[in-house]
């Protein structure tokens, strides 16, 4: 028997959720097919957020703020500190409350979640223009007009679908993430380490849970990377520095720092989040944007679908021109700065904090370091905008 629907989604992380929310909003028959048996975990996420990138989407509820961060720290590879404290409103978030959530209110609205659904395979049948996605889960069948990969940086989805699979080296990152409990540990900074003695082509990173409690990951760079790297430095980094540290949640994963996939629409099949490469390609960072990608995306869906129940797929084009007006220039310019430091990241960020070292913390904001680093590399900030004139 084959299940029909007007969309369906694969995977329920923030964007898939949030386009289910809009799509079942706008009175279409959603499925959202979740491979694992919990929405939410694991979290493969330092689970920091800055309030202007939410507020772009859906805000922040109170009750997701693990801590209110006030202070972010960068260590250069040759151990220089560098505080800023003005960092304007940023949160780190408990993003297995939030996925949860964010699923169950696609759910409230009429979306049917299915979890513990790997699919299989999909069969592509129809027109180009009004073309059926079978999706393929073990004995069930899922059918729909459209077709939204949400499945995360190994999206199969996308693959099926004629993307190329999967991300270059350079454009992913190999990942551990770990919670760790120890009385160091400030409940309101964050703290950036970098230098290939501690992750090679990447950076570590301690997120506050609150005091004493933390996120902990490391990420190597994929060019660089070696079966077992990230996991291996991440412990060796936690046992150095953090020895009285009660380690849990050990777990590894990919994340992309890439440039976003484009195009984001193929017929009626959509790109969000993650599958669509869609983060700040200098330090992963994707929240905010799967969020407003998912947004985009629903109303893009919802729009395709007004005029009857066969939708119209240039309407879906919209999706990919609201988030390249909104997003992804933004993104390719942090793509751009990558590539520009990618052979010689130690000796810029040992330049930057030697440039900031000085600086009285209390005044530093983001775009004072910004100003500052260019005005010591006009010549890296001229590359990046001549590559997106």
């Amino acid at each position: 028997m084959i299940e029909k629907f007007d969309v369906i989604i694969v995977g329920a992380g923030p964007s898939g959720a949030l386009t289910a929310q809009k799509c079942a909003d706008g009175g279409l028959n959603v499925a959202v097919l979740e491979r694992k048996p919990v929405v939410g975990t694991p979290v493969r996420c330092g689970e920091g957020v800055g309030f202007k990138g939410m507020a772009a989407s859906i805000g922040i509820k109170k009750h997701w703020i693990l801590a209110q961060v006030d202070t972010v720290t960068f260590i250069s590879p040759n151990g220089t500190r560098v505080d800023v404290k003005n960092v304007g409103e940023s949160y780190c978030v408990d993003r297995t409350i939030m996925d949860r959530e964010l699923a169950e209110e696609a759910v409230a609205k009429g979306a049917k979640l299915f979890t513990e659904t790997y699919v299989d395979r999909v069969e592509i049948l129809g027109e180009p223009s009004a073309r059926i996605y079978r999706c393929y889960s073990g004995d069930r069948v899922f059918e729909a007009a459209v077709l939204v990969a949400a499945d995360g940086v190994e999206s199969r989805i996308k693959q099926f679908c004629g993307w190329k699979f999967g991300f270059a080296p350079q454009d992913i990152e190999s990942c551990a993430f770990a919670k760790v409990r120890d009385p160091k540990i400030s409940g309101t900074t964050i703290e950036f380490y970098t230098g290939d003695e501690i992750a090679p082509g990447g950076y570590l990173w301690v997120f506050p849970r609150g005091d004493g409690f933390a996120n902990v990951g490391l990420g190597v760079l994929g060019s660089r990377s070696k079966p077992g790297m990230a996991k291996r430095l991440l412990t060796k980094w936690i046992r150095e520095n953090m020895p009285d540290g009660e380690v849990t949640d050990i777990h590894v994963g990919g994340v992309p720092v890439a440039h976003w996939t484009n195009p984001l629409v193929k017929e009626g099949v959509m790109l969000v989040g993650d599958a669509a490469g869609q983060v700040n390609a200098l330090n992963g960072g994707g929240i905010a944007y799967a969020l407003f990608a998912g947004q985009a995306a629903g109303d893009a869906i919802v729009n395709a679908f007004a005029t009857g129940k066969v939708p119209n797929y240039k309407k879906l084009l919209g999706y990919q021109k609201e988030w390249n007006r909104s997003c992804g220039k933004n993104q390719a310019r942090s793509y751009a700065l990558k590539m520009a430091l990618i052979h010689r990241r130690q000796e810029f960020y040992n330049d930057v904090a030697e440039a900031l070292s000085g600086e009285d913390p209390s005044k530093l904001s983001y775009w004072r370091v910004f100003r500052k680093v260019f005005a010591k590399h006009p010549l890296l900030l001229l590359k990046t905008f001549l590559l997106f004139r």
